[in-house]
């Protein structure tokens, strides 16, 4: 048996990439060549705590974490035939919420820090406090509750299962020469020749220049795929 490929630190482009690299040059080197190789069980200590570093979430950002995996399940139930409750939903949210919280504040995440969640405040040493953390369970459930009403969701929940193409897949295309990394949260079949993209956000506005270049990008790489016209939303 042939072993496995090493990984390669390829120059690519996502949209994520694209904000850290705007945002701060030191930032963008230290998160993708800094910390590379930092998942080795041999890695030098420096280099495995950049890699942990590069793992940690602020509580924005967790919030964002927990909608889009329970997210996931919700759409995963629908593809399988299975409508997940409102009530479930919310239900796992804070069940996950409540592990994440644990694997945090003990530090377990160190161990696995790209699989296990660790929090900004936690490696500082800080404590999470009890307003925010009830801030956060009510904006989590207050976005997970507008998914169900979302003219999206009814309109895959309408047409059934197999109108369902994708759900959170990391997917890459070729634009200008160049890798282009894309993981749209759903893609879904509205017709015979059209798909639906959505991008379920808990933060930016679904307005901004941002959001519109990262779901113009996957209506090409949609359109590339599939070849279909592809509204997003």
């Amino acid at each position: 048996m042939p072993g496995r490929r090493e990984l390669q630190n390829e120059f690519s482009w996502s949209k994520s990439r694209d904000g850290i690299f705007n945002a701060c040059l030191r930032g963008y080197y230290y998160h993708y060549y800094g910390s590379w190789n930092g998942w080795r069980h041999d890695a030098a200590p420096d280099l495995r705590e950049l890699y942990i570093m590069k793992n940690l979430q602020t509580v924005p950002m967790w919030r964002g974490t927990v909608v889009h995996q329970v997210v996931q399940e919700i759409v995963g139930g629908l593809r399988e035939g299975r409508p997940l409750p409102v009530e479930q939903a919310l239900t796992l949210a804070r069940d996950r919420m409540q592990r994440d919280l644990e694997d945090s504040r003990t530090g377990r995440y160190r161990r696995r820090p790209n699989r296990l969640c660790g929090l900004v405040d936690h490696y500082y040493d800080k404590a999470v406090t009890g307003d925010t953390l009830q801030e956060t369970i009510v904006a989590v459930e207050g976005c997970l509750r507008r998914v169900y009403s979302a003219g999206s969701y009814q309109t895959m929940l309408q047409r059934g299962p197999g109108s369902i193409v994708e759900v959170e897949k990391l997917q890459s295309m070729t634009m200008s020469g160049h890798k282009v990394w894309v993981s749209p949260d759903v893609i879904a079949s509205t017709a015979a020749d059209r798909l639906m993209i959505v991008d379920w956000k808990t933060g930016a506005s679904a307005s901004s220049e941002g959001t519109r270049l990262q779901l113009a990008i996957y209506g090409i790489y949609a359109a590339q795929a599939y070849g279909v016209w592809t509204p997003t939303s």
